[in-house]
């Protein structure tokens, strides 16, 4: 996470333009019930400048698992492709939701991969094992952030193959 200090009046605007929501996941800082992080579209380690076209609003599980990435594997084409920009992009072009509101789901490769990218470990080692089940209980205790959605909840498999959910038996 960036210990650069950004000013009041720029945090201010970034908030304002991502109408208080993550740009990731499209949380509500209101359901949250936590302020939203500033995020690097491009990570300051790879040149990102603290500007306002470069910065993002994020929930605390989408910037930590963003992290410093830009790009991310596509499970459908097996391609590297990068990640969702939010100043640059369109949400309703890469991303929808199930019609209960329950799974995030890629509709084109940068979505695909931008749901990959917000399932990873937020650090690898030993504790990244344990992250299925982190997930699962993070969804089963708190309807406060969508990107549980990027998973299935029950199984915390993917839950999109082709921008289409899986079917999953019991």
């Amino acid at each position: 996470m960036s210990q650069t200090n950004i000013p009041g009046s720029l945090r201010q605007r970034v908030t304002d333009y991502f109408l208080h929501r993550c740009a990731y996941c499209q949380t509500a800082e209101r359901v949250i019930g936590a302020p939203l992080e500033m995020d690097h579209i491009v990570p300051e380690s790879q040149g990102g400048l603290t500007t306002e076209e470069n910065l993002g609003l994020a929930c605390s599980p989408c910037n930590n698992h963003k992290a410093d990435h830009t790009t991310a594997l596509d499970l459908v084409t097996g391609e590297i492709v990068p990640l969702f920009n939010p100043r640059q992009q369109r949400w309703l072009d890469h991303f929808t939701w199930t019609k209960d509101s329950e799974l995030m789901v890629g509709l084109t490769a940068t979505g695909r991969a931008t749901v990959v990218a917000l399932l990873r470990p937020a650090k690898s080692g030993p504790d990244s094992a344990a992250y299925d089940m982190s997930l699962r209980r993070v969804a089963a205790r708190s309807n406060d952030c969508r990107c549980r959605g990027a998973c299935c909840p029950r199984h915390g498999e993917l839950a999109m193959t082709a921008g289409v959910l899986d079917t999953y038996s019991e």
